[in-house]
């Protein structure tokens, strides 16, 4: 790498060497229904819709669908991948 390295400025030691304590539980406020109205649906750093938002959580959260017969080129290039990212086997799903 050519250049200067940049320096993010922050001692990542320190911080993760920090113990949090019961009474610094006690600092940090709760989320509030007041604080959930307030809030604005963003995806990326785009303002959204509520409709759109949920519309992209479902689709994010949304199941894959289980290999069929048609789908065999899919299946050996998800197997492929794993196998090259040396990543766990799928389990079967109930």
């Amino acid at each position: 790498m050519t250049g200067k390295k940049r320096a993010l400025g922050s001692d990542f030691a320190k911080a993760d060497a920090h113990v949090i304590t019961p009474e610094e539980y006690d600092e940090i406020p709760e989320w509030t229904d007041e604080d959930f109205a307030r809030a604005t649906p963003m995806i990326g750093d785009r303002v959204v819709s509520e409709e759109e938002f949920r519309a992209a959580v479902r689709k994010i959260l949304r199941p894959r669908p289980k290999p069929t017969p048609h789908k065999t080129m899919w299946v050996r290039k998800q197997r492929k991948q794993r196998k090259a990212t040396r990543l766990p086997k799928q389990t079967k799903r109930a």
